[in-house]
C-alpha cells in the first residue's frame, strides 16, 4: 500500500488496526478480556502484542470454533448486559469496533471498569462521528453513513442495514469526557485516517487539527 494512493475501505481499516498494534505494544497485560471477537484473529494479534497468556473473548455472534482452536476461551453473550466475569479480573480489556454497536454504553463502561484491575487498561477504538466526511456529509444535509437510527438507510444511502447497526457514535472529544466520567483515565489518544485522502496526507491533517481523523482510539487505564 502507497503512502500517494487514496484509501479504500480495507486499507483504511488496517491502518487501524496497525495503530492499535503499535499502541498496544507500550504495556504488557498476562490476562485480557476481548469484547466483540468474531473470529479471533485480531484477538490474537493483540494477545500478541501485550503478551498476553490467558485471553478471553465474548461476542454476540461469535465463531467459536475459530476461537477455540486459538486457545482463546470465549463467553455467546450481549455487551449490553452484564459481563460475566469477577471483579479485578483483567489486566488489559478491549474494545474494538464494537461500542458504536450498544444502546446502553453507560452499562458497558461501568462493567468494563469492574472487570478490570487497579491499574488495568482498556483499548478502545471506534468511529469518530466528527470525522471530516461526516462533516461534509452533515453540512449538506445527509445523515452521516456511520449512524443507523433506522433499518432502512437513508439517502443518499440505500438498502436495509444488517443486523447490530451503529446506535451510539461518539465524537473523538466525547467520548474522552465519557470515558472520564466512568473513572477512566486517559493515557493517550488521537484520531487517525481521513477517508479516502492519502495516508500521508492524512497525517499531516489530523497533526494540526487532531479530532478530524475517521477512527478514534484511546489507551484508557483504572487507577490504582
Amino acid at each position: 500500500m502507497s503512502l500517494f494512493w487514496p484509501l479504500g475501505t480495507r486499507q483504511a481499516n488496517q491502518l487501524d488496526r496497525n495503530y492499535i498494534l503499535q499502541k498496544l505494544k507500550s504495556i504488557k497485560a498476562d490476562k485480557m478480556l476481548d469484547t466483540g471477537v468474531a473470529r479471533c484473529d485480531f484477538t490474537m494479534q493483540m494477545a500478541k502484542a501485550v503478551g498476553a497468556t490467558d485471553v478471553h473473548g465474548i461476542d454476540i455472534q461469535a465463531y467459536d470454533n475459530d476461537c477455540a482452536n486459538k486457545n482463546v476461551k470465549l463467553v455467546l453473550q450481549d455487551l449490553n448486559k452484564p459481563l460475566p466475569y469477577e471483579e479485578n479480573a483483567f489486566d488489559l480489556v478491549t474494545s474494538i469496533q464494537n461500542i458504536e454497536h450498544l444502546v446502553d454504553t453507560d452499562s458497558y463502561l461501568d462493567e468494563i471498569f469492574r472487570v478490570l484491575k487497579p491499574g488495568g487498561y482498556l483499548m478502545m477504538n471506534t468511529v469518530n462521528l466528527a470525522a471530516l466526511h461526516y462533516r461534509l456529509l452533515l453540512f449538506f444535509g445527509f445523515m452521516p453513513n456511520c449512524m443507523a437510527p433506522s433499518r432502512i438507510k437513508i439517502r443518499p444511502w440505500k438498502g436495509d442495514h444488517g443486523a447490530f447497526p451503529h446506535k451510539s457514535v461518539f465524537t473523538y472529544k466525547a467520548l474522552i469526557d465519557v470515558a472520564k466520567a466512568h473513572n477512566f483515565e486517559l493515557v493517550s489518544g488521537k484520531t487517525h485516517t481521513i477517508y479516502p485522502l492519502p495516508t500521508f496526507l492524512s497525517n499531516i491533517i489530523c497533526y494540526f487539527w487532531p479530532n478530524i481523523g475517521l477512527f478514534t482510539s484511546l489507551l484508557l487505564r483504572k487507577p490504582r
